[in-house]
């Protein structure tokens, strides 16, 4: 007598059922299997794959001894068949993904519409020109018109100082007595 249907995943060790491993070479083709477990001897298990169609009877693995080299050995080869094969599957879809790509933008280059570049357009307008050259003309006059100002100031600074030395005061009075004799 057979219990009902569970659905398990093949990992590395075998199937994991009730807490305890089962192994079976044959599982190891697929990820997914269903699982009946006998009731008369709980040793065994009935595996199943999506479809239904039976695989093979799965028996308890020793936690101590574990599964024979052999086993572990086909168990492998079977498991890097399958990578092999999923490898190839991928490599094969990344190629054609490629070739999509490259198709789509060779596409995209021909079926899109030839992009112009923009063009300022040349001022004709004389009174445009104009009133640009006058606003030059200004920002440079009022920068200048600051710089002769400050110029002007420090100059006129510099005549307000008055010298008191007493050099000064003899050529001043010098200036003052030659302009009397004239």
């Amino acid at each position: 007598k057979l219990s009902p249907s569970l659905i398990k995943t093949v990992n590395k060790k075998g199937i994991m059922h009730g807490g305890v491993w089962y192994g079976c070479i044959e599982a190891f083709n697929y990820d997914k299997v269903f699982v009946r477990a006998n009731i008369n001897n709980t040793k065994e298990l009935f595996i199943y794959d999506k479809k239904g169609n039976f695989i093979e009877i799965a028996h308890c693995v020793d936690s101590i001894k574990g599964v024979s080299a052999e086993v572990a050995k086909r168990a492998e080869q079977i498991t890097f068949k399958r990578i092999k094969v999923a490898q190839k599957d991928i490599d094969n879809n990344r190629s054609a993904q490629q070739n999509n790509l490259d198709l789509l933008i060779t596409k995209a280059e021909q079926d899109a519409p030839k992009v112009k570049t923009p063009k300022t357009p040349p001022i004709n307008n004389i009174n445009i020109v104009a009133a640009k050259l006058r606003r030059e003309a200004q920002m440079q006059k009022a920068v200048g018109d600051d710089i002769l100002e400050q110029i002007e100031n420090e100059q006129i600074i510099e005549q307000k100082k008055k010298d008191l030395s007493f050099f000064a005061a003899v050529i001043k009075n010098k200036k003052a007595c030659s302009k009397i004799h004239q």
